[in-house]
């Protein structure tokens, strides 16, 4: 079997592939799938698969195999009757079912994961470590800690301060601990890995010392360099010879030696073609040159052409060292922060999740395959990998040894992948790994590598997916003439990557439509382009509304965060409700303002700028106070006494000091929110803002300065989930939407100007007088031309181009109807996306002076019956109460349910149990109840009793610890008990083991009975016959009160 890779465009059906590929290697054998391992790039992905491959067994098991165009292919490809499809599906389905934990569809970090948790005495990591997703939560303490060296180690005094003096001669800006958070992320990124390990050995003594020499060298050659030039400058003043008859004067080779003799900048050093032609071409004179003084200028011109000699031979070291100069502080920092970081972890048992593949890397580095497969505990011997263009090199050399294995013995690999949507290089992606297959990259240098690399080619294979199944005809039609007219002015690697880039049109005729159009605007200046922009994207929203467009229908793309704000504000000043991250930030509503003033100033009473905020959001929130001066200029002094005597003065005498003594930041939350809003109120972000404390709560302290610390580090990322369904335009950035599509888009992209994004380079080194240093970094700067390293900068202005190119590419293909393009007229300050525009018009031959270019109709929309706006009740019972009020211990039950009908109560206790199953950890509460509230299953209010409740549940003092992440969970796990009976089928509602305790908790709603007692005990002694000792029976009843009984 070969290495089959698949070269996707957008909608070409990859995640339809990748299931036939599937159900293709697990049909004929169902246990054969526990050995397929299929990699995605993000949990919904894994999801979408997992949930694709069960509704095709589904189908098939059903017998409507014709009812979908991929299982006729699949039928028709297997070669096997509908009967024999049947029971092969119904077997696999069973097996599936019966053992989903071993159906292995996962993002290629929770794959890692399983091999670090596998490796972890190997690596030095312990057992139980946490998995750190997000660097702002480390990052704020081990940063700290390098502050806590200042003033007490002189080394990393010494390296911090001349740190910050480079940056600010750089330019970079005057805020220290920024310039150390970016160099936190340098250590954080792959591609410094490698060459960090060659430093490890050093100390900051040691780069004292290294700096010392470096910079001595650096000095010393500089001095040289503007001796020689003081000597070639004096060597025309002692001849008489007047600037101004030498060939070019200043800008020549007299201004030259001027300039060396300063040496006031680095490229100073370098020869003009003036110069050059002087020394190259023997040119010496001006035309104002007297005749009488040529001799003059010949009898020094030899000795000259020595000083200039004598400069550029030491030219390329002083510049090379200069280079390295203006990053080795940052060197040095990485090496100390690199070790603050290892000990973090092992302080914490923290594991930031950028480790994973390098901590595998080094682990697995020179050991066989079978010791791979070994720790594993398992052996996959099928790897299906999506969206393999976005894959790091690490990632993909950990993986490597796996594919070769399995090629080796003739089994069946998949890479699927589109070089055109990579758009993911800051986080390690690389692009180059997929479009250089069959050959690797990094180039193959190794004997090792060199064999593997003959492996792929000798077993590759490539398929290129053609069609395009979610655009319209002219959607695809502009697509495919677009990106071939832009390519054509592209390096050879970037056309490369467009190879394939055309799509087949569309047949269906309900594909046989779509709109595109481009809107040329022409603006004075920035402010007024920005004003036309929003106008125009506000014109095109009205016109799709007026073609029956609803505003769900509608998508709006831009490629930075800042442009994203803006449109929304625009679009909501003018009467439009917008779903976008930023309108549904936590941190932006006034009441969520108004509750962390009011924690700060619990904590910090005489801050006077906290005073302000609360009073200023909570005018926003009750304008009847009167004005922020009147109520800040009363309040003021009040504070002075206490916070409840200013509270007291704003009507809320209700607050008292002596009730908040004690409580944790959730219950002090909960406390503001029934004081300040009532204990009724309806506003989704307090809710959401209290789930927010509350998942906090589970993974800290619970104090209030903790949470305050985490607020300041997450509430940039803290936003409402919005349900699908509401009718609101969506605006979101080019990269949250890869993978989306919607009916119509606008685009409304504005590159940066950086030439580059990646602004270092780091390299092996081999320098005489810095041996110990084995590898540095060059600022990727256009100088590095002057020392023979203008590759590098090349290449990443080639990367950088096709980043951009990229993005315009997603943007483009995300629609499925029409496609509205705004952009700037052609012009002096043309950048590159109106450049791609204006080579696009050129090659269809339209006027440089057209406003607008147009393909297709704008058709009326089909009205669609199938999803209407999600439920929009309003919300008149949103209750907010103390957990005192909501939980209590093995109280006899009051009948809550005979209120009820038994079909309804049955209905509510399925419900109930069903999504207990999904939860695994107290996090998982919200998002579970959110989507019950999404399909449609709860209304709002419904969902808001239940999450309250099942809060309440994972927050009980007698289950809390059992709902912690770190415990291993199983939920609804079938046990199976045989007798002479035969077998029988057995689900405990979840199952916890916590070091040496097995837990096992059964949920009930309704009255207690004995049967429910005897039912745990029958799960108990299944468990007991496996060899568990330590066993812990728990009843939890779900009434108006939490119950918990131990049986």
């Amino acid at each position: 079997m070969p290495l089959v890779v698949y070269k996707s465009s957008a909608g070409s059906g990859k995640t339809s592939t990748l299931v036939r590929e599937y159900l293709k290697l697990t049909l004929d054998n169902p246990w054969q799938f526990r050995n397929v391992l299929a990699i995605t790039f993000t949990n919904k992905a894994a999801n979408e698969m997992k949930e694709r491959v069960l509704n095709a067994l589904r189908l098939m098991v059903a017998g409507k195999t014709e009812e979908e165009d991929e299982l006729k292919e699949l039928k028709n490809e297997l070669n096997i009757s509908e009967e024999e499809l049947r029971e092969k599906a119904g077997k696999l389905l069973t097996a599936i079912i019966h053992d989903y934990d071993e159906f292995a569809v996962s993002t290629i970090d929770s794959f890692v994961h399983g091999i670090i948790k596998t490796f972890a005495t190997d690596i030095k990591l312990p057992q139980n470590f946490e998995v750190v997703l997000d660097k702002d939560d480390i990052i704020p303490e081990i940063v700290q800690n390098l502050y806590d060296k200042v003033g007490i180690d002189k080394d990393v005094t010494n390296i911090l301060v001349n740190f910050v003096i480079a940056n600010f001669v750089e330019e970079k800006g005057h805020d220290p601990a920024k310039q150390i958070c970016g160099v936190f992320e340098k250590q954080i990124e792959e591609q410094g890995f490698h060459y960090i390990t060659k430093l490890l050995h050093l100390i900051l003594a040691d780069f004292h010392r290294i700096i010392s020499r470096l910079e001595e060298t650096f000095f010393a050659l500089k001095e040289k360099i503007k001796k020689a030039g003081k000597e070639g400058y004096e060597l025309f003043q002692e001849a008489g010879v007047e600037q101004a008859w030498v060939y070019q004067g200043k800008s020549g080779i007299y201004g030259y030696f001027s300039k060396i003799a300063a040496l006031k900048q680095s490229k100073d050093v370098l020869p003009n073609s003036y110069v050059r032609t002087t020394i190259g071409e023997d040119k010496w004179y001006s035309g104002k040159c007297p005749a009488g003084q040529k001799p003059a200028i010949d009898s020094i011109k030899d000795k000259l052409v020595q000083k200039y000699e004598t400069i550029q031979a030491m030219a390329h070291r002083y510049l090379m060292y200069g280079l390295l100069h203006r990053k080795i502080y940052d060197v040095a920092l990485i090496k100390e922060i690199r070790q603050l970081f290892d000990d973090y972890a092992a302080d914490n048992q923290k594991v930031h999740i950028s480790e994973f593949n390098k901590k595998i890397s080094e682990t697995i580095s020179g050991q066989p395959v079978p010791f791979i497969y070994e720790r594993l505990g398992r052996k996959y011997t099928h790897f299906l990998i999506d969206e393999f263009q976005d894959t790091s090199i690490l990632q993909w050399q950990n993986f490597l040894p796996l594919i070769e294995e399995s090629l080796a013995y003739g089994r069946f690999n998949m890479l699927v992948g589109d070089a055109k949507q990579a758009i993911y290089r800051f986080r390690n992606g690389e692009v180059e790994l997929f479009a250089n297959l069959p050959e690797l990259y990094p180039k193959a240098v190794t004997p090792g590598e060199k064999t593997t690399e003959q492996l792929l080619k000798s077993q590759y294979k490539e398929v290129v997916l053609e069609s395009n199944y979610r655009s319209d005809r002219e959607i695809v039609a502009f697509n495919n003439r677009f990106f071939e007219a832009v390519k054509q002015g592209m390096s050879e690697k970037i056309k490369k990557v467009y190879d394939h880039h055309t799509q087949l049109l569309p047949e269906k005729e309900d594909k046989s439509g779509g709109f595109v159009r481009i809107d040329l605007l022409e603006a004075e200046d920035a402010a007024d382009y920005r004003e036309k922009r929003l106008q125009q994207i506000l014109a095109n929203v009205r016109q799709l509304q007026d073609k029956a467009y609803r505003k769900k229908d509608i998508c709006i793309l831009t490629n930075q965060n800042k442009y994203a704000v803006e449109i929304a504000s625009f679009l909501i000043a003018n009467g439009y409700a917008i779903v976008s991250s930023e309108s549904l930030l936590l941190k932006n509503a006034p009441e969520v303002r108004m509750i962390i003033a009011f924690l700060r100033l619990l904590l910090q009473q005489d801050d006077h700028v906290q005073l302000a905020a609360f009073i200023r959001n909570l005018l926003l929130v009750y304008p009847k106070h009167g004005s922020f001066h009147d109520v800040y200029s009363r309040s003021l002094p009040l504070m002075k006494k206490s916070v409840e005597a200013m509270l007291n003065d704003l009507g809320y005498g209700n607050v008292k000091e002596n009730e908040m003594n004690g409580m944790s930041a959730y219950e002090l939350t909960e406390y503001a929110m029934e004081k300040f809003f009532g204990s009724s109120n309806n506003n989704v972000f307090v809710h959401y803002f209290l789930d927010f404390v509350l998942e906090n709560q589970h993974n800290g302290d619970g104090s209030l300065d903790a949470f305050l610390s985490h607020w300041d580090k997450k509430s940039d990322k803290a936003f409402i989930a919005m349900p699908e369904g509401k009718d609101a335009v969506r605006i979101m950035t080019i990269h949250k939407a890869k993978g989306l599509k919607f009916e119509s888009v606008i685009v409304d992209f504005i590159p940066r100007n950086d030439t580059i994004t990646k602004k270092e380079y780091w390299t092996d080194l081999d320098l005489p007088e810095l041996k110990e240093l084995k590898a540095g970094m060059y600022p990727v700067v256009k100088e590095l031309n002057d020392v023979g390293l203008g590759h590098i900068y090349d290449e990443e202005a080639e990367k950088t181009e096709l980043d951009l190119l990229n993005m315009v590419y997603v943007a483009f293909t995300r629609p499925v109807s029409a496609l509205f393009i705004v952009s700037h007229r052609k012009g002096k300050k043309q950048n590159k996306f109106t450049a791609y525009i204006d080579a696009f018009l050129r090659s269809e031959n339209v006027s440089p002076d057209a406003e607008t270019w147009e393909l297709g109709q704008l058709r009326m929309l089909k009205t669609k019956k199938d999803d209407e706006e999600a439920n929009a009740e309003e919300l008149k019972d949103m209750r907010s109460s103390s957990w005192k009020d909501l939980v209590t211990i093995a109280r006899v039950d009051d009948v809550t349910w005979e209120r009820m009908s038994v079909k309804k109560a049955r209905t509510y206790g399925n419900l109930v149990h069903k999504m207990l199953s999904e939860i695994t950890y107290a996090a998982d509460v919200a998002p579970v109840v959110a989507s019950y509230e999404v399909s449609g299953l709860l209304d709002a209010a419904e969902a808001d009793k239940l999450r309250i409740k099942l809060e309440k549940l994972v927050q009980h003092n007698e289950l809390r610890a059992y709902f912690t992440e770190g415990v291993q969970v199983r939920n609804e796990s079938e046990l199976v008990k045989k007798d002479a009976a035969g077998a029988t089928f057995q689900r405990p509602d979840r199952v916890v083991i916590a070091g040496d305790e097995l837990v096992l908790l059964d949920y009930k709603t309704g009255a207690r009975e004995e049967e429910h007692k005897r039912q745990i005990t029958g799960y108990a002694a299944l468990f007991d016959a496996l060899g568990y000792r330590n066993i812990k029976k728990l009843l939890v009843y779900i009434n108006d009160d939490v119950e918990v009984v131990t049986v």
